[in-house]
C-alpha cells in the first residue's frame, strides 16, 4: 500500500506529465485527497485573497486537475483498459446533439433520446467508478508492471523466466522420449 508521502511524490515530482505506467488504488485514492486539499486551498484563496486570489486559484485548479487526470489515465492502466474509456460518457450526449439539435448539460425537453442518452452515459460513469474501487489486473500488463508489487517485482519476473525455463526443459525431455517409444 502506497503512502500518502510515496503518492505525492510519485504524482507530482516524479510522474506530473507522464501517463504511462500504472497507479495502484492506494495512489490513486491518496491523490484523490490531493485533490481535496487542493480544492479547498482554491476556495480560500478565491473568497479571502483580495484580487490575485483568482489567479492564485486558477493557477492552482488547472495544475491540480491536471495531475489527476495523469494519475487517473494510469488508475485505468491498471485495469489494462484505455483511457479512452473516459470519452464514452461524452459520446451518447453528443449523438443526441446530432440528432436532436439539444446541446445543453441539462435538456430543455425530456424526450426518449434524451433519456436514453443520459442514462447510457450515467451507465458508463457508474463503470468508470466501479473501476476505481476494483483492484487492477494482477502481474505485468500491457501497460507496464504491476505497481501493487513494488521491488518484489524483480524477484516475480526471475522465477517466473525460471519456471517457463524448467518448463521447456521438460517439454524438449518428453519430445526425445517420444522417438524412443515409437
Amino acid at each position: 500500500m502506497t503512502s500518502i508521502k510515496q503518492a505525492f511524490v510519485r504524482i507530482v515530482l516524479k510522474n506530473p506529465t507522464n501517463a504511462s505506467g500504472r497507479a495502484g488504488r492506494s495512489e490513486f485514492w491518496w491523490g484523490f485527497l490531493l485533490l481535496a486539499i487542493a480544492a479547498g486551498l482554491c476556495y480560500a484563496s478565491a473568497v479571502y485573497v483580495p484580487y490575485a486570489g483568482w489567479v492564485i486559484a486558477t493557477v492552482l485548479a488547472l495544475l491540480s486537475s491536471w495531475l489527476f487526470i495523469i494519475t487517473l489515465i494510469r488508475r485505468m492502466h491498471d485495469h489494462n483498459k484505455s483511457a479512452l474509456l473516459f470519452l464514452l460518457p461524452v459520446l451518447p450526449i453528443a449523438v443526441l446533439y446530432q440528432f436532436t439539435g439539444e446541446y445543453y448539460v441539462i435538456p430543455q425537453t425530456f424526450t426518449e433520446p434524451c433519456v436514453a442518452a443520459y442514462a447510457v452515459s450515467a451507465l458508463v460513469i457508474l463503470y468508470i467508478v466501479y473501476l476505481l474501487f476494483k483492484p487492477g489486473t494482477l502481474g505485468d500488463n500491457h501497460y507496464g508492471a504491476d505497481p501493487c508489487l513494488g521491488p518484489t517485482n524483480a524477484k516475480a519476473k526471475q522465477s517466473a523466466k525460471q519456471a517457463a525455463k524448467k518448463q521447456a526443459e521438460l517439454e524438449a525431455q518428453e519430445q526425445q522420449a517420444e522417438p524412443e517409444t515409437k
